[in-house]
């Protein structure tokens, strides 16, 4: 062999294994590749069936829930009252005497009720043709959640994934499922569960109590066309013989077709069934309950914890908050009131009715009689947040807003609390603020009622004084702290109407506040609640439109049958809507008996023989009337209007109506609870004051009332509205230092600002005289007289006295000053002075610490002891004005908002007489003011501003005060 071919043969050696050993790697890769995929398949599988079968029900579930006879599913559910033993509601058709679990076989020897054949072969010819082949489940519609394809597993959705939202995963788990039960029980098993549990509408659960329910006879003996019949209904619930007959019994034939094309049944068969006259049960009505409302409310409370249909199928007691007597009682006593103002009845009481018994007389003329009335009823425990009654005397069970009218000025006076305003804060009830027809709207009686307290005006529900305090503290601020209460403010176009300037707007306002934006009896219920329980809300905390908020609860806990706790809402939220002393000042107003008379009277329905706060309520028409009040353990509200037709006039409904409701039902409701009282928190003090200026009483003030305040808070200036003048009864003008002692009289009058000067003259009210006596000494001599100061100006500081003491007689001259008008004892200024002084200055006089009506009077002593005398009168004033800027507060920050405006709030004082108020913002003088209240609308502007404020008193005194604030 040559060199060439054994070179050749070594080479394809050479390459022949080279090509072996690329063989074997590649192999190698490839296998190790499918290895590391197949374990990471392996690993992925195992994750993905971890995730899918976490948490998965066990299918012994269903067994539980269907067992005879202690099953859940065999007891509907039920709601009770808060003690357990009165039965509110059965979540069951009414024409269901039992509920019976009825098998497809009998498993004893004993003759038992079974299913029928041809019930179990239509209910799987029409839901599950393919049921005795498949293994439980298909793999049909795989990524649509909302398709249940089996019997098996439409079983495991209704009864074992109810609480799973639809998804993929829970399709899965809905095939395993399926399986399982299938697997574990047989296919027979699941066929019986699921007859005796499907739906088949009206609260109708179980193939024998739907044949109750529309046929009146058991499961047991269902024909074969009563058998197609249901079993048509159980696929489709709506399509039954009570709401749809027709189609129902239409649907009954097609599916005795398709057993017929099945070979399940003869042609004879099929002609006999589809001949069958079927008769119905007549539908039972349900029963009524006695609280449609407050079961309604149950409802809304249930839904997030348990869904309708899975409370429908039955097994679950619902304990709610209702008290069972109280309910009853309130809901024959509004009965009974209504009946009364309707008809003028005085008709024999049901003796079963105590509470109507409470009712105070109320009685209209045949005239004005109204007619047509509905009525809302609440009571609640504002410490543990439950609902205790709920009567709905309307047409409707829905829980229905009304316009709140006056109800809400405590929240207006709590706003103003919040911005220095307290209970002795001097409002006015005057027509001249508003035009003529606000005046009409407000005072319906024409009656106005001057200066008062803020409680006064609280108390008596006067609807001027609140609108001028909104007006004052800023609307937008007062729908802020409604908002926290949960009442429901305008919407943002009436807000910016309300907040405009312009003088149409005034009428808006009103209109607003009289006519408001609608809340439900609940929620103002609550929001009182809240100032019964010191500024607290308690409840529950529920996400509504993404907003957290505190509710009343109506439901104790869920069980089921088995003892099982589902819910248990011992637990409270507790939420914080305004402060321990603010909530304690209102409610101090608003129980404050006396505080009320001037317009209610005494006794008047608000009176229940036990500390209460109670507030009423009205709109402009009069169409609905309000009263809300509450003890420390209850609070009742009562709402009374129309009801669906207006049929009767603007007015006619006045707040007795809802006044004397309440009044029984409190009474009723607080029969056997101790008497109890708030007991005042840190922070609040009592002081005397003057009434109804609030600030501190003097020697003029004709009544002294003790009043509460906050610290800090209390006044620190004498009253300012009473005056003692000393009157020359003969002429009726001021005394002065000329006026004989004897015609000098003292009287104390109410001084009135220039707004309300058209109300004191409409009232009588006496006023002091404006001009000074005119009786004078005899005209001094030019040789002895002060020309400097004038007469009856204010002075200050160190006083140069000028005039002349001089004449050819002339001696000697003295100067001495006397406080008051008719000054008893005089102070002589220096020493006699010997020399003569012609228009010149006589004395000085240091009137430093001096404050008041002075007389100076300047003695001539002349030869043989002759004496010269000239006197005159002025008002000294060394104390500067007292200026406090009550908002906004020094550093605060306040938010930008639509359409945004503040009020600067201003306190000032001075002792004898202030001249003016001046306003400057960074620098810029803004505005003047001669009159309180101090206060100024302003619209605000982003950045950082500073305001000063300067008080000038007519002696020129002044006083200031900086405040720098910024607008984000």
């Amino acid at each position: 062999m040559s060199n060439i071919t054994q070179l050749l043969r070594a080479r394809k050696r050479r390459h022949r294994k080279y090509n072996n050993v690329a063989l074997r790697r590649t192999s190698l890769g490839i296998a190790m590749l499918l290895s590391i995929f197949a374990v990471l398949l392996f690993i992925g599988g195992t994750i993905f069936y971890a995730v899918v079968t976490r948490d998965l029900p066990s299918v012994e579930t269903i067994h539980l829930l269907l067992a005879p006879p202690d099953g859940m599913l065999l007891q509907p559910t039920r709601f009770y009252d808060r003690s357990g033993e009165h039965i509110l509601v059965e979540l069951e058709n009414p024409a269901i005497e039992q509920r019976e679990y009825v098998p497809i076989k009998s498993e004893t020897n004993q003759a038992k009720a079974t299913l029928p054949t041809k019930l179990v072969e239509a209910t799987i010819a029409i839901a599950d043709p393919t049921f005795w082949h498949h293994p439980g489940f298909t793999t049909n519609n795989l990524l649509d959640p909302e398709e249940h394809n089996t019997l098996a597993q439409q079983l495991v959705s209704n009864l074992l994934l109810w609480n799973e939202a639809p998804s993929q995963r829970r399709a899965i788990r809905e095939r395993l499922l399926a399986a399982q039960i299938t697997s574990n029980y047989g296919r027979e098993k699941v066929l019986e569960w699921y007859l005796n549990s499907a739906y088949y509408g009206n609260l109708t659960y179980g193939v024998d109590t739907a044949a109750q329910v529309y046929l009146g006879k058991s499961a047991a003996d269902l024909s074969l066309a009563e058998a197609a019949l249901l079993a048509g209904v159980a696929q489709a619930p709506s399509i039954n013989p009570h709401n749809a007959p027709d189609e129902a019994i239409t649907r009954g034939h097609e599916i005795i077709a398709i057993l017929l094309d099945q070979g399940n049944i003869t042609t004879a068969e099929a002609q006999k069934a589809r001949k069958e006259i079927i008769e119905f049960r007549e539908a039972v009505s349900p029963q009524e309950t006695i609280a449609p409302t407050f079961i309604n409310l149950v409802w809304e409370q249930l839904s997030p914890h348990i869904p309708i249909k899975r409370l429908e199928r039955g097994g679950f007691e619902i304990i709610t908050t209702l008290d069972y007597d109280l309910q009853i009682q309130a809901a024959c006593t509004t009965k009974i009131h209504l009946a009364r103002l309707e008809e003028n009845a005085t008709s024999t009481l049901p003796q079963s009715c105590e509470a109507a018994r409470l009712l105070p007389t109320l009685t209209f003329g045949t005239s004005d009689r109204p007619n047509n009335l509905a009525a809302n009823v609440i009571i609640l425990t504002p410490h543990t947040g439950e609902i205790l009654t709920f009567i709905n005397e309307s047409p409707s069970e829905v829980v229905s807003a009304h316009p709140t009218g006056t109800t809400i000025s405590p929240f207006i006076y709590l706003t103003a609390f919040t911005r220095g305003l307290n209970p002795a804060s001097l409002l006015w009830d005057i027509p001249t603020i508003f035009s003529e027809e606000i005046n009409q709207i407000a005072n319906p009686n024409g009656e106005f009622h001057g200066p008062m307290r803020l409680r006064q005006a609280l108390a008596n529900d006067y609807p001027i004084p609140a609108l001028a305090t909104m007006r004052q503290i800023g609307a937008e601020n007062v729908w802020r702290t409604l908002e926290q209460f949960g009442i429901s403010a305008p919407s943002s176009q009436t807000k910016n109407m309300i907040t405009a300037e312009c003088p149409e707007c005034q009428t808006a306002n009103l209109f607003t506040l009289l006519n408001g934006g609608d809340t439900t009896l609940l929620k103002m219920a609550q929001a009182f609640g809240a100032l019964a329980n010191q500024g607290f809300f308690v409840g529950k905390i529920t996400n509504e439109q993404d907003i957290l908020q505190i509710r009343p609860i109506t439901i104790q806990q869920i069980n089921d049958v088995k003892g099982q706790i589902w819910l248990d809402n011992n637990t409270r939220d507790t939420q914080a809507v305004t402060s321990t002393q603010l909530a304690y000042l209102m409610t101090h107003i608003l129980s404050d008996e006396a505080a009320r008379w001037g317009s209610l009277g005494h006794p008047n329905p608000l009176e229940i023989g036990r500390p209460a706060a109670a507030k009423l309520g009205r709109t402009k028409q009069g169409d609905d009337v309000w009263t809300i009040g509450y003890t420390p353990q209850l609070v009742v509200g009562v709402w009374v209007g129309r009801g669906a037709s207006d049929s009767f006039e603007a007015g006619e409904l006045t707040p007795k109506v809802a006044s004397t409701l309440w009044h029984a039902v409190m009474q009723y409701s607080t029969r056997d609870l101790p008497a109890e009282v708030w007991d005042a928190p840190p922070g609040i003090t009592t002081m005397a004051v003057c009434d109804p200026s609030g600030l501190l009483p003097t020697k003029s003030c004709p009544s002294v009332v003790n009043e509460i305040f906050l610290n800090g808070h209390e006044p620190t200036q004498p009253d300012t509205l009473y005056h003692t003048y000393q009157v020359n009864r003969e002429t009726g003008r001021l005394a002065t230092v000329f006026t004989p002692p004897e015609l000098i009289d003292e009287s104390v009058y109410l001084l009135v600002p220039p707004e309300a000067s058209q109300w004191a003259q409409d009232a009588g009210l006496s006023t002091p005289p404006e001009s000074y006596d005119v009786i004078y000494s005899p005209k001094p001599s030019p040789d002895a007289q002060i020309t400097a100061p004038e007469m009856f100006t204010n002075q200050k500081g160190e006083l140069s006295i000028r005039g002349s003491a001089s004449g050819d007689d002339f001696r000697s001259y003295r100067l001495q000053v006397g406080k008051g008008l008719n000054p008893q004892n005089w102070l002589a200024i220096g020493e006699d002075i010997t020399t003569p002084v012609e228009s010149g200055q006589l004395e000085t006089w240091d009137t430093a610490g001096l404050n008041g009506l002075y007389a100076i009077q300047l003695i001539v002593v002349r030869s043989e002891q002759r004496v010269d005398t000239n006197t005159i009168q002025v008002t000294i004033d060394n104390q500067c004005p007292q200026v406090v800027i009550l908002y906004p507060e020094n550093g605060q920050t306040l938010a930008y908002q639509t359409n945004p405006s503040i009020t600067f709030q201003v306190q000032v004082n001075d002792n004898l007489g202030l001249d003016r108020v001046e306003y400057y913002l960074d620098a810029e003088k803004i505005a003047t003011q001669t009159q309180s209240p101090f206060a100024l609308f302003w619209r605000v502007q982003r950045g950082e501003h500073t305001l000063k404020v300067k008080a000038i008193d007519m002696a020129g005194n002044k006083n200031k005060m900086l405040v720098t604030f910024v607008i984000e």
